[in-house]
């Protein structure tokens, strides 16, 4: 996607050129003056088949505009100048050393179309027309003295490849019966100048040993196909990540996670520099480290040098009045700053405990939520007659797709199920602790539950001594009593074999439950689409 500009900023422009698989949709922002518009794409089109773009309007009139479509003749001058000027995702018309990249292109054909007014910008859908021959195309629209950009993809076939950082595997492929094409010939670029160039085996696949290339120090690689009379072309930067450049992660933690006032604090940070699927040690560099307080006090500054194993590490003690709460660990090499924290709290034993409890961990709709608070200190008697204020939240609820699949154990170690939206206040209360210490609810569900939902119960208890204590517990409050989850045994499986699948149906609670069941299957056929 890409704005308009003046006829005198024409060649000085920014326009981001993307291309479905190959530089996707431009991603600018569009001036803020009354007649603009811009252009976007996010389809490959057969050949053969109509070709039609978006064209967002932004002016409060209708006009005319010229309209011209390009075609890439020379992908390779033209995308290795783009990467010489570093400029993916957002390239100037200007290439490395000032060469205007539309010098690359012909003319396919020229013409007038009349768009109308349409000031909040909606998207009129601008046919091309047909468009039989393969290859990379520009649209470019002009009205008055503004012009805009898109790119268009005609083909189908596509170029796949994964890079480890070692090898790189590639094979074109038929994107519409995903078939792999046994003939072709698969070439790195570098700068504009061939690195290297493989024939595929007998399964269509190119392995190319990338540690040998790199001694020919490559730069901005650009991967191009050959496939009969058709180029194929995709864009290097989603695996090699612009691997020039240095991109840091840092690992910063501390020997506990919390810590009181008067402590010493022990504090180690490992750096990795990541290129591509590569990561490697930051030895020996200089980092600037410093920590604040919660009120933005600076408690702990200097300048430390990472070992040959790239990691770093000091200490300092905290003094004895530290400021309570999450203090901030800033690691900067002048270019970037890279974040940690851990807590300072001043320890209080509770001296008694509060729990929320209910009759059951299921709901649906008009069900009545029944619960019991309850509050006791630890050497045994009860909290009697302290005051409750108790409140009831909900928030919508999906369980993720792995949830049931044979790794949900992988899954679970770092991602739990999804919450939608902002925690909504539902009901609020306040009452007595009675001579129990126990203090009885009820809430009834709305008539309409929409979604799944988890309600959580807070209570928030305080004693005679005015202190606080609160506690806890969720509830499901569902459209249906469980759900049900399917799963094949494979994802790929030949022609001619069994398909063997797996249905499982559980409660909220994750208890199974027994049901019937149908299984419907249907076929997409690629060719439709």
């Amino acid at each position: 996607m890409n704005q308009s500009t003046s006829t005198g900023q024409r060649l000085l422009m920014l326009i981001t050129l993307l291309l479905p698989l190959l530089l996707g949709s431009s991603n600018q922002s569009v001036l803020k003056d009354d007649d603009n518009f811009y252009l976007s794409n996010y389809t490959t089109f057969s050949p053969g088949s109509k070709v039609a773009v978006n064209l967002y309007n932004y002016s409060r009139n209708g006009g005319t505009y010229n309209f011209r479509l390009l075609s890439i003749e020379d992908p390779v001058s033209f995308f290795s100048s783009i990467d010489k000027n570093n400029m993916r995702y957002a390239f100037d018309i200007f290439g490395g050393r000032k060469e205007v990249l539309l010098k690359y292109t012909s003319v396919v054909k020229e013409w007038k179309d009349y768009i109308p007014s349409n000031y909040y910008g909606s998207n009129n859908n601008l046919s091309i027309g047909r468009i039989d021959k393969p290859g990379i195309y520009i649209l470019q629209a002009i009205k008055g003295d503004r012009v805009a950009y898109c790119g268009i993809v005609v083909s189908d076939l596509s170029l796949v490849y994964k890079n480890s950082g070692r090898q790189l595997l590639a094979y074109v492929a038929n994107a519409q019966t995903s078939e792999f094409l046994l003939k072709s010939r698969i070439s790195v670029y570098s700068e504009g100048k061939l690195v290297t160039s493989q024939t595929s085996d007998k399964d269509g696949i190119v392995l190319i040993d990338m540690d040998k290339l790199k001694s020919g120090n490559i730069t901005a690689p650009i991967l191009i196909a050959q496939a009969g009379e058709e180029t194929i072309l995709s864009d290097p930067y989603y695996y090699f990540r612009n691997g020039n450049n240095r991109y840091y992660t840092a690992y910063i933690y501390t020997n506990q996670p919390v810590y009181r006032p008067g402590q010493q604090v022990f504090f180690k940070a490992v750096m990795r520099e990541k290129g591509g699927n590569e990561i490697k040690n930051v030895p020996y560099e200089k980092f600037t480290v410093t920590i604040k307080s919660p009120k933005n006090k600076e408690v702990f500054s200097s300048d430390l040098t990472t070992n040959e194993f790239g990691a770093l590490n000091s200490d300092f003690m905290l003094d004895e009045e530290a400021d309570l709460g999450d203090y901030s660990i800033l690691i900067s090499n002048g270019q970037n700053t890279y974040y940690g924290s851990f807590s300072v709290e001043e320890y209080k034993k509770p001296e008694y405990k509060v729990e929320v409890n209910n009759g059951s961990k299921n709901y649906a709709a008009k069900d009545i939520i029944d619960g019991k608070v309850t509050a006791d200190y630890y050497f045994g008697s009860p909290v009697t007659n302290g005051e409750v204020t108790l409140n009831i939240y909900k928030k919508q609820y999906w369980r993720p797709w792995w949830y049931w699949s044979d790794y949900s154990w992988f899954y679970r170690s770092y991602s739990k199920p999804m919450y939608y939206g902002n925690q909504q206040l539902v009901s609020q209360e306040t009452g007595s602790l009675d001579d129990k210490g126990e203090y009885q609810f009820s809430y009834k569900v709305d008539d309409d539950v929409q979604y799944d939902y988890v309600y959580v119960i807070t209570a928030e208890v305080k004693d005679a001594s005015r202190r606080v204590i609160s506690g806890s517990s969720e509830v499901y409050v569902t459209r249906g009593a469980f759900s049900i989850f399917t799963s094949p045994d494979r994802y790929f499986v030949e022609k001619g074999k069994t398909v063997n699948l797996r249905v499982n149906a559980n409660d909220f609670s994750d208890n199974p439950v027994q049901t019937n069941f149908d299984i419907i299957i249907n076929y997409s056929n690629p060719r439709m689409h």
